[in-house]
């Protein structure tokens, strides 16, 4: 939740927040690498009579099989409790936790969704007249 020090400082919103995002670390320090992908795509057809033309397109999506992985898991847990920081918990202006511990799956995939597209072929026909 929202820390007491923070609700005092409340310029009086009609509905205060109940929770908050919080980033450790300067802008993009926890981003996972870039990925990059090549698709291609082909198209052939053939004039057969007047303007009857039957055509075939192959796709290849993600070509050189790129298996990145783009996401994982961010959860953190702030160290609140004297227990946890072994005293008092240091806290910024607002009165929110400065330290944090990762769990076991930190930055680990945990989701296919984590990982590149795999490489797909898509093949379509059609006439045109």
């Amino acid at each position: 939740g929202v820390p007491a020090t923070l609700l005092a400082n409340d310029p009086g919103y009609a509905n205060p927040p109940t929770s908050e995002e919080i980033y450790f670390g300067g802008r993009g320090t926890e981003s996972f690498g870039g990925a990059g992908w090549f698709d291609f795509a082909a198209t052939y057809s053939l004039p057969v009579w007047r303007s009857l033309e039957p055509w075939v397109k192959v796709e290849v999506f993600n070509l050189f099989n790129d298996d990145s992985q783009i996401f994982g898991n961010i959860a953190i847990n702030p160290l609140d409790t004297a227990a946890e920081c072994g005293g008092p918990c240091p806290v910024d202006a607002n009165g929110y936790a400065t330290t944090f511990a990762t769990g076991p799956n930190y930055r680990r995939p945990t989701s296919n969704t984590h990982f590149v597209t795999p490489r797909e072929y898509q093949v379509s026909a059609g006439i045109r007249f």
